[in-house]
């Protein structure tokens, strides 16, 4: 594929003007790099690397506190604090910045890889989060091997590019430093390797389950280094399902899978673009009997589930942070094909629970039993209203603290209460009708 580089059809773009109009929210920090991650599983793919044939390393750069760059060790135990993260350089093993891909990369909003998904706004995201960005690519130009380099910022863009030819037999490698993190953003990113691997992984979960596979991940903090395939492979349990579903028509896939527990995660709904998270909806309390951690044969476990959609694809906002879709339809709507958010996460949630249903009766048991205790033995006052309130409605954590518990109790009694007032003066209005 050719990209059209002729000035007349192109608009001027202000890049800082550019930059002060995408959003990337603060506790987004690790955004850039799931990009820049995302951009070498598709440069990967593009030279046909499957599975571990595909290397991606992600290094993590802390500030030793002389004023250099270096890979910094994990810290020992003791009172010594983490150093701070100052940056992270992404390498792969794809085809790298070739003359397509660099044209591309120059000319924002490009439609390049709009079949991937890509919305041309990626490298904005890097300057948002990062001051600096440096680019070394090598590649293969008719089984020569040519290495582009160049850097990147807001104030300058495109510096510093240089094209020569490596000696035959060069690596093929990229590497892309993201440097001078923004204060605002790295006070709100985690800390340590295995945090971040963490979240990649989270990130990235979908291609461990597509078809080919994920290539081989690490983040390297120093001498400590993380494979995300070991990752996959301790946090996965057995079980994991995919399903088909509708909704008004067009179709979605669910992922359904059964993780290790750890502190960083909870029970909740992915919901991609293209391969990619966007949001990530929590579910305990959302689903009944969803709380904690849940029982099954392999042991303890937390639940996932990743859903995408070409109703997903068409809808992500450029920088990838949510979709625009309507969260509910109003009346007029609520019959016609638009799909909001609200039949989305209803959708969800219900194959959500039919999957967990033999995992949730546990809880659910518990949640009946703690509420009957607590009637009968601390505040019989609600006895007479029990029968009117349907259990399943009446979704709580099985180990919550009476005071909830009488909270909760107390908002369905002052429901009830409003529902027989207004019962009441409608048949006395009937009553007291006059004939005709």
């Amino acid at each position: 594929m050719t990209i059209n580089t002729n000035p007349a059809n192109n608009v001027q773009t202000n890049l800082k003007g550019r930059l002060r109009n995408t959003s990337l929210p603060i506790t987004s920090g690790l955004l850039p790099v799931y990009e820049a991650i995302v951009n070498s599983m598709q440069s990967i793919d593009e030279a046909g690397l499957t599975g571990s044939n595909g290397e991606i390393a992600i290094h993590i750069l802390r500030d030793r506190g002389q004023g250099c760059l270096e890979f910094n060790d994990v810290p020992k135990k003791g009172p010594e604090p983490l150093s701070d993260i100052i940056g992270f350089q992404i390498e792969d093993n794809g085809n790298g910045f070739n003359d397509n891909n660099i044209q591309s990369f120059k000319y924002l909003d490009t439609d390049y890889k709009a079949s991937l998904g890509c919305k041309g706004v990626g490298r904005l995201l890097w300057l948002k989060a990062f001051g600096n960005v440096r680019v070394e690519s090598s590649f293969k130009v008719m089984e020569k091997v040519h290495q582009r380099s160049f850097s990147f910022t807001a104030d300058a863009g495109i510096t510093d590019e240089e094209l020569k030819e490596l000696p035959p037999g060069s690596p093929i490698q990229t590497k892309v430093s993201l440097t001078s993190f923004n204060n605002d953003y790295k006070k709100y990113t985690r800390k340590t390797a295995q945090a971040i691997a963490e979240s990649i992984f989270h990130h990235c979960l979908w291609y461990f389950f597509r078809d080919g596979g994920a290539p081989k991940i690490r983040i390297i903090d120093n001498s400590n280094m993380i494979d995300l395939s070991d990752v996959f492979n301790e946090r996965i349990l057995p079980g994991s399902t995919k399903q088909e579903v509708e909704i008004k028509g067009r179709n979605f896939s669910l992922v359904h899978i059964k993780l290790k527990p750890t502190s960083s995660i909870s029970h909740s709904a992915g919901f991609s673009a293209n391969n990619r998270l966007v949001t990530e909806d929590k579910l305990s309390g959302k689903i009944p009997g969803l709380y904690g951690k849940l029982s099954g044969e392999d042991g303890e476990f937390i639940y996932c589930c990743y859903v995408s959609s070409l109703v997903l694809d068409e809808s992500v906002r450029p920088e990838r942070t949510d979709f625009d879709l309507l969260d509910r339809l109003d009346d007029l709507l609520v019959d016609s094909e638009i799909i909001c958010k609200h039949d989305i996460r209803e959708t969800v949630y219900n194959n959500a629970q039919n999957y967990l249903s033999a995992f949730l009766e546990q809880n659910l048991s518990r949640a009946r039993q703690r509420i009957e205790t607590f009637v009968s033995q601390e505040c019989p006052r609600y006895r007479p209203v029990m029968g009117r309130i349907p259990l399943a409605e009446i979704n709580i954590n099985p180990d919550i603290n009476d005071k909830d518990l009488e909270l909760i109790l107390h908002e369905h009694l002052a429901k009830i209460e409003r529902e027989l007032i207004s019962e009441g003066h409608d048949i006395l209005s009937q009553t007291l009708a006059p004939l005709d």
